[in-house]
């Protein structure tokens, strides 16, 4: 199951909008990998288990996650963004899928720019991704301007909601009382799986 609130989602997407608003851009692309995991999450309440993706965000519309076909049903199932695309840049390599949709990176501009002239996408983890993911960008997206907006980004996940400060304080409360059971049950003689059992 995922971890997130519909309402705390929504507040995130539409702060990125602003960015989006503010800085004139058109969408965002928000890469995340292993390593930068927390850059997905933020937006999704989600990452996935076998590849790197992205989330598409739109200054207006629905976000898009872009991945492989590997994490596809996970994410329908589990993550707050549904609508997703596979690319072959973000799938796990030398493996087939016959029965998924794969685009390219050229696919989904002409779909994303089909009701609007695409100008400047904003990039959040530029320094992060991997270089045939940028080559494919600039050679897809020809005659866009792509804007680095990893500090706007990075500034909404170091400011944190109401919501994520109660679950903090929550987690920590229940850390708290578990470590309480667990120091109580420490005695000559106790099995570690004991102690652990207590908490």
């Amino acid at each position: 199951m995922a971890y997130y609130d519909l309402k705390e989602h929504g507040g995130r997407i539409d702060q990125v909008k602003a960015i989006l608003r503010n800085k004139d851009l058109d969408f965002a692309f928000i890469y995340y990998d292993e390593f930068n995991v927390g850059n997905g999450w933020y937006l999704t309440g989600w990452c996935p288990q076998f590849e790197s993706g992205a989330v598409l965000v739109p200054r207006d519309g629905r976000p898009l996650i872009l991945g492989g076909p590997e994490s596809e049903p996970f994410a329908i199932q589990d993550s707050a963004i549904k609508e997703t695309r596979n690319l072959p840049v973000f799938m796990v390599p030398d493996e087939e899928y016959p029965n998924a949709t794969i685009i390219s990176f050229n696919d989904l501009f002409q779909e994303i720019s089909k009701d609007q002239k695409i100008r400047r996408v904003g990039m959040v983890g530029l320094d992060q991704m991997p270089v045939s993911v940028y080559r494919q960008i600039l050679d897809s997206f020809a005659g866009v301007e792509l804007v680095d907006m990893t500090d706007d980004f990075l500034q909404l996940r170091y400011h944190k909601s109401a919501w994520e400060r109660e679950q903090a304080r929550t987690a920590f409360g229940m850390g708290w009382q578990s470590y309480q059971k667990m120091a109580a049950a420490v005695h000559l003689g106790a099995r570690g799986h004991d102690v652990a059992a207590a908490g």
